[in-house]
């Protein structure tokens, strides 16, 4: 459909798989979008010493999981392998870095080494 310049209004939708406000239909066909890889945002968040960030592959490909600092430094490769179809959990162990906030960015590249997913998150680490 052609926008037609009228007000729109999001009554309410599901972002992570968590409800907010009502919903009253979802269309199916578009339920059904094939992802190929999805982030789960790390937990606990806040964490102290340690954090889990999981992450799920529909096809085998090439991972590289890295921490940043607010400045954008690279302060830990936590995976750059090959890895399988499945759900994958990585622990990170902060009790070096000092309280503040850290970026991890999940980078997956198929067998090529083409891109192809980016996606990354914040996390807060409090001592």
């Amino acid at each position: 459909d052609e926008y037609d310049g009228g007000s729109k209004w999001l009554l309410g939708c599901i972002i992570d798989g968590r409800k907010f406000a009502t919903i009253t239909s979802i269309n199916e066909a578009e339920q059904n979008v094939n992802h190929q890889t999805k982030t789960v945002t790390n937990y606990p968040n806040p964490f102290n010493p340690t954090t889990t960030i999981e992450y799920y592959l529909d096809n085998e490909a090439i991972v590289i999981l890295e921490i940043f600092d607010q400045l954008g430094r690279r302060v830990r490769v936590l995976e750059d392998k090959s890895q399988d179809v499945g759900k994958h959990r990585i622990v990170f162990e902060g009790s070096d870095l000092a309280s503040g906030v850290y970026y991890y960015r999940l980078l997956v590249k198929d067998k090529k080494g083409e891109k192809m997913y980016l996606q990354g998150n914040k996390m807060v680490l409090l001592k």
